[in-house]
């Protein structure tokens, strides 16, 4: 018998609970890995940042629901790194939102966001993703694979949705640069 936490067993809806011990059986040993890796105090806060891990993916239950095994764990794997992440960075301050910002507004970049998410190739991505920097695979890796909003994106790392923006921006554009670069590459080979 597998005791839950009680913000697990506080889900009204049945099927929700149930989906979510499930993965919280399936998952919480390396919730605490991943955690306990990617933390840079020695204390026993890795208790607190599991427990907000956790609290972020009860959020996400619909989405999660609609994921497959391996993109799940990649999932649940960087809502864990980010929660750590978020923690080192002095994360327990939640920034306060104004009511008109929840919104996610649309993207101004939204061309290059659309270029990069509608690539027949996907795997393009991946083939430049060690070539990009720790931060840019970060905010790629939040909005596309965790599918936060930039809103979302700001609270979590306590700044201006703006400057989420902004980055996320930058950080499109320097994948798409490389990627269009390692296409030349292979044009140039043949």
């Amino acid at each position: 018998m597998f005791l839950f936490p009680g913000y697990i067993l506080a889900i009204e809806d049945d099927s929700d609970r149930a989906f979510m011990e499930e993965l919280y059986t399936r998952y919480h040993k390396l919730v605490i890995s991943k955690v306990r890796d990617s933390l840079t105090d020695a204390d026993n806060s890795w208790q607190d940042v599991v427990q907000t891990t956790w609290m972020r993916l009860i959020r996400r239950t619909a989405q999660l629901r609609e994921l497959d095994s391996s993109r799940m764990a990649s999932y649940i794997v960087r809502t864990a790194v980010n929660a750590a992440k978020n923690h080192n960075r002095g994360g327990a301050r939640h920034a306060a939102v104004p009511l008109d910002e929840t919104w996610d507004q649309p993207d101004p970049e939204d061309g290059v966001e659309s270029r990069l998410i509608r690539m027949e190739e996907i795997g393009e991505l991946y083939t430049v993703w060690k070539d990009l920097d720790e931060e840019t695979q970060s905010l790629l890796s939040d909005r596309y694979i965790l599918g936060m909003t930039p809103t979302e994106m700001a609270q979590q790392r306590g700044e201006k949705p703006g400057t989420v923006r902004v980055a996320l921006s930058r950080a499109r554009k320097k994948a798409l640069r490389l990627i269009e670069a390692k296409r030349g590459e292979k044009a140039a080979v043949r």
